[in-house]
């Protein structure tokens, strides 16, 4: 408990947060847990298993966890300790170059059409996606003067040997391809920070030990995109043919072309350093239900914050905490941890819940609470990947 406080930036200012004691206490934690795996410390007996170290750096976030049998390198472990959000310097693009400045210059050409309409109309839509209209007629002198310009400059700049600050060695890009195209190790992020590495077989194991329980995952005979886009569609057709839904936001549910949602897992090495278990993460990004999950957030996000036991973030907590009066000694404060959260969570309840929540909406009255909770329950109830 103390372990997932001190990895909150707002304890580490609060508490005085010391970095070097928190390194030593996770190294302790390590050792614990090799010898109750039958391990010990190399300084003292062999052992019986090579656990590799972890490789640490400067910032709590950027530890790399190395449990697979593959032997790092020194430029291996100085790209790792950059961090898996570290971006080494990209080549210049001339097309991304225009691209930006075409997007640029779209914003200005907007900003100045609207500037001059005396009356809109406006967009009752919920949710919809991002426009592609450029405003019509000739466009404005100040603004073409400008992008030819940019142009002008650009041309010039590229016409000449361009210096770039290169942020890795020639043998660290070689070691991220090296990394990259290994297919017998797998590189995550950790679930509570930080990083891992461990072999491909282990991590593909513990993600068909999670789908073989039947209680929460089944298997299907085959893909079921088609049918559900069929549902999702009809759904989409009478809820627009009743005046329900605007064009834009049918534009914005309707997926032309879907994608097949993946399943990971984020390892918890908070839990356990040889054989850690995994968080399972939907990667749903562009698949058919990621539209609806969106569309019934926007219902869903201003409910929230009326729940009794809603908590933002660890700072709200602390300033609730800190108004409550002076408690008796006999009090004792306490969490609650749930496993497997979502996957525990009974989806024929949380319907109830949400149906009876949106009676207290005071915005968008002209959708139907049914609607909505028709593109939930079509949402919770076709979870696939």
């Amino acid at each position: 408990m103390e372990e997932r406080f001190l990895q909150s930036g707002f304890f580490r200012k609060k508490l005085g947060y010391n970095k070097r004691l928190h390194q030593r206490e996770r190294k302790i934690s390590i050792q614990r847990e090799r010898k109750r795996s039958g391990q010990v410390d190399q300084s003292r007996q062999e052992p019986v298993q090579s656990v590799p170290p972890i490789l640490t750096s400067t910032d709590d976030d950027l530890h790399i966890t190395n449990i697979s049998s593959r032997i790092l390198t020194t430029h291996e472990e100085s790209i790792l300790k950059k961090g898996l959000s570290f971006v080494p310097t990209p080549s210049y693009s001339t097309f991304k170059t225009r691209v930006e400045l075409y997007k640029f210059t779209r914003k200005l050409k907007i900003i100045e059409y609207f500037s001059t309409q005396t009356t809109s109309l406006p967009d009752a839509s919920v949710i919809k996606k991002n426009s592609t209209w450029n405003p019509p007629g000739n466009t404005n002198p100040i603004i073409k003067t400008y992008e030819s310009l940019v142009l002008k400059d650009l041309e010039k700049i590229e016409n000449k040997k361009l210096h770039q600050h290169i942020n890795i060695t020639r043998e660290e890009r070689t070691a991220i391809n090296t990394l990259s195209k290994d297919p017998t190790i797998v590189i995550k992020p950790a679930d509570k920070g930080g990083s891992i590495i461990m072999d491909r077989d282990k991590y593909v194991d513990e993600i068909k030990k999670q789908l073989s329980d039947s209680k929460f995952y089944k298997k299907l005979d085959k893909d079921p995109t088609a049918n559900i886009k069929q549902q999702i569609d009809s759904i989409i057709s009478i809820a627009k043919a009743s005046g329900y839904l605007t064009s834009k936001e049918c534009d914005f549910l309707t997926v032309a072309h879907p994608i097949m949602p993946t399943i990971y897992i984020l390892p918890k090495i908070h839990k356990s350093i040889i054989s850690p278990p995994g968080r399972p993460i939907i990667s749903a990004i562009g698949c058919l239900l990621e539209p609806l999950s969106k569309f019934t957030d926007q219902f869903l996000r201003p409910l929230i914050p009326t729940i009794p036991s809603y908590v933002k973030d660890s700072t709200d907590i602390i300033n609730t905490l800190d108004q409550l009066p002076t408690l008796n000694t006999d009090i004792i404060l306490a969490t609650l941890d749930i496993e497997s959260l979502y996957t525990n969570i009974p989806q024929a309840s949380a319907i109830d819940i949400i149906q009876s929540n949106l009676i207290h909406r005071t915005t968008y009255k002209r959708i139907p609470t049914e609607l909505i909770i028709e593109l939930a329950s079509t949402a919770l109830n076709n979870n696939f990947f």
